[in-house]
């Protein structure tokens, strides 16, 4: 854990980073490699909460930091709503992420994990990308604006 330590304050120093920034990232970072791929253990998180909480289960389910405006809008939300709010990202489905020792009542959605699941299929497919550049410019605008 010492390696990641020292990368982790190379970076923060580069970035310029406040001391409580440093402190919730960190812990972010070292919580998130001691979980199993696919499982995120909450009992790492149960000493932490708030924002700290939100930065952390980000982290540790997509392997970035979230961005500003999303850690200042979860400053209002208590530690279930926070748990919630992750597991019900359509990242968290597409992954297939599971939080295991969690004292909140946390139901996956197999048809909303399905329909992400195939909507990525589609939008992420070469053929698809290829018969789209063939068409003209108004239909390929639809098409963007409907996959993002």
């Amino acid at each position: 854990m010492s390696t990641y330590n020292k990368l982790f304050e190379i970076t923060a120093n580069k970035l310029n980073m406040s001391d409580v920034e440093k402190a919730d990232y960190n812990h972010a970072i070292l919580v998130s490699t001691a979980s199993k791929a696919k499982e995120i253990d909450y009992k790492c998180f149960e000493n932490i909460n708030g924002t700290s909480l939100y930065i952390a289960l980000y982290y540790a389910a997509f392997q970035k930091l979230p961005s500003e405006n999303e850690i200042v809008e979860t400053n209002k939300f208590s530690d279930e709503e926070i748990v919630k709010k992750v597991c019900n990202m359509a990242a968290f489905y597409i992954r297939d992420l599971k939080v295991i020792n969690c004292p909140y009542q946390i139901k996956r959605n197999k048809l909303k994990a399905n329909i992400y699941k195939c909507l990525n299929g589609i939008k992420n497919s070469i053929a698809l990308r290829k018969l789209a550049k063939k068409m003209p410019s108004g239909i390929q605008n639809k098409i963007r604006g409907l996959f993002g």
